[in-house]
């Protein structure tokens, strides 16, 4: 095809125009931004390799844009960078994976990024203080504003939980202010079910027991009886804790691998139920109250009424149901019961003190 001289000559006094408009897409943008070299060590990440292992900003965590800085990799250029959300810095997005320090002059720290528009999951705490426990991104019920499917939701202004997320309240916040909304809320006590019967299989097993010898010389017990695992006493012969065997046949037996999949940090939480004995209750009936919850942890139940601790109420751990046989005067009044429940099958990213579950988030910046 014949290119005609005159359409490509410049011409003086003019100019094309011909540079870009569109540099990314928008779920994730193709920026270059520092991290902000102000900004304090949050933990040691042992997994994250050489030179990456110091976090200042987690996964999960919402960022904002500062002013430009100099880039020392780049003597002369400057760059924005990137930092935590906090009340006076409104998020551009959410952090898709650990900020690392970056020294000046080492080959360390890493490249930051966000992601603005995608489907993500975070562990839902019950409040403000155990939000601020937790180290990565997180939502929390702040106050009365509970998180449920379908509710706005915008950063949180608290300086204990900088760059998580609470729900959006029209009369604390501007419309301005929402960066996403709800899908799903995930609080079930066995999330999928299946996941508690990962667990270790019996060579494992037969790898930590048989590393014990048995010093004693005999089989035959002491003055103090056999030794024995405090576990087993609580979780019977078939709950060798985390160990899958051939006696696994009942639902209540699995109890997820530990330290992964063993809920051991949310079975910290404190739960509590309120109920009422009905009036015209006589002396001597036996109430029962379903605290719609399973394998309640022995010893922590507590039953209140009208606020006074009452003694004498039994709970069947696995069913979770408690048992209390009225008094003369209790017709009428208020009950709360606080207890603590195993999560077995949870997964690690929600196993904290005070998680409720998980929280599903369509990002809208």
């Amino acid at each position: 095809m014949a290119v005609f001289e005159s359409t490509v000559k410049r011409k003086p006094g003019t100019r094309s125009h011909a540079g870009r408009l569109s540099v990314s897409g928008g779920d994730s943008p193709a920026g270059q931004w520092l991290t902000d070299p102000n900004l304090p060590i949050l933990f040691l990440y042992d997994y994250g390799g050489p030179g990456q292992k110091e976090v200042v900003v987690s996964k999960g965590l919402l960022v904002g844009v500062t002013p430009q800085r100099y880039n020392d990799d780049s003597i002369g250029f400057k760059k924005n960078a990137l930092t935590i959300a906090t009340d006076t810095i409104r998020p551009f997005g959410m952090a898709p994976y650990n900020f690392t320090k970056h020294w000046e002059d080492f080959l360390d720290g890493n490249q930051p990024s966000v992601i603005t528009r995608e489907y993500v999951e975070l562990p839902l705490l019950q409040n403000a203080t155990d939000a601020a426990t937790v180290k990565y991104g997180a939502a929390y019920n702040d106050g009365a504003d509970k998180l449920q499917a379908n509710d706005l939701v915008t950063w949180s202004r608290d300086p204990q939980n900088f760059g998580k997320i609470v729900k959006f309240n029209e009369s604390k916040h501007k419309l301005s202010d929402i960066i996403g909304q709800v899908g799903e809320v995930e609080d079930d006590q066995e999330p999928q079910g299946w996941m508690k019967w990962a667990m270790w299989d019996e060579t494992a097993r037969r790898e930590d027991q048989d590393g014990v010898p048995n010093k004693s010389g005999y089989n035959a017990p002491g003055d103090g009886g056999y030794p024995y695992d405090p576990e087993y006493a609580r979780l019977g012969k078939n709950g060798e804790n985390g160990y899958f065997s051939q006696y696994y046949t009942t639902e209540g037996d699995a109890t997820g691998v530990p330290g992964i999949l063993d809920g051991k940090n949310r079975a910290m939480t404190v739960h509590s139920r309120d109920f009422s004995i009905p009036g015209g209750t006589t002396e001597g009936t036996l109430v029962q109250f379903n605290l719609g919850m399973k394998n309640i942890i022995d010893g922590t139940m507590k039953l209140f009424i009208n606020n006074i601790e009452t003694p004498g109420a039994h709970v069947e751990l696995r069913d979770g149901v408690v048992a209390y046989v009225t008094k003369a005067d209790d017709a009428g009044k208020n009950v709360r019961i606080d207890f603590r429940a195993e999560f077995f099958g949870t997964p690690a990213g929600w196993d904290y003190k005070g998680s409720l579950g998980a929280v599903r988030i369509l990002l809208k910046f």
